[in-house]
């Protein structure tokens, strides 16, 4: 039961954290919890209470699974026969603005390979393809804006449709940043030719 209670406080203060978060985010990887009896084969029975906290934090934290495909049991035991016991202890929960901005994003589970879990990837839609899709909007409503000048609804719409703009151009400039530190990150500023190019 302590691990039940660790695991409780552990949900609480990261649910608290989620609930002063605006923008899109996104909690993932193992989870050692399983949120319904479909997601275990062998093994001993679900636990109950552990599985409902879990699900009580996601609800409360205002996450959702984000869509998926490839394995549905991200963990296994590597046992065979009776013994066998494979979960799906491995997730991407994401907020609604990641799900207004990443619409098109998804997780991969991968089969296991060296570890026991599934490796796993999150497919984020081309950013630039929002950004254009705004541009298309605004340019849409720019066109009917200069056939009908005087119509107010128009003139809203068209204002409306460039602060969607400006927040996709701020959301791709956010991306690229990130994108370009976590590369700085991973190769460093050594003799190489991204060291160069930046």
């Amino acid at each position: 039961m302590n691990i039940c209670r660790n695991r409780k406080e552990l949900w609480e203060d990261v649910g608290a954290i989620a609930s002063a978060i605006i923008n899109p985010w996104a909690v993932l990887g193992d989870f050692n919890v399983i949120r319904s009896n479909n997601e275990k084969i062998g093994g001993d029975p679900v636990w109950i209470e552990a599985m409902d906290d879990f699900n009580s934090f996601i609800d409360g934290a205002g996450l959702l699974d984000l869509k998926w495909k490839g394995e549905a049991l991200t963990w296994n035991n590597r046992q065979v026969g009776d013994a066998r016991i494979c979960c799906k202890l491995d997730r991407v929960l994401v907020n609604l603005a990641w799900m207004d901005v990443f619409r098109s994003s998804d997780a991969i589970f991968y089969p296991p390979g060296l570890s026991d879990h599934s490796p796993m990837v999150v497919a984020v839609v081309d950013k630039a393809d929002f950004v254009k899709e705004a541009e298309a909007d605004l340019f849409q409503i720019q066109r009917q804006l200069s056939e009908h000048p005087d119509e107010p609804n128009l003139v809203l719409m068209e204002k409306q449709a460039k602060k969607k703009l400006w927040e996709a151009l701020a959301t791709e400039e956010k991306f690229l940043k990130e994108k370009s530190r976590v590369k700085h990150i991973q190769l460093g500023d050594g003799n190489n030719s991204f060291f160069y190019k930046s």
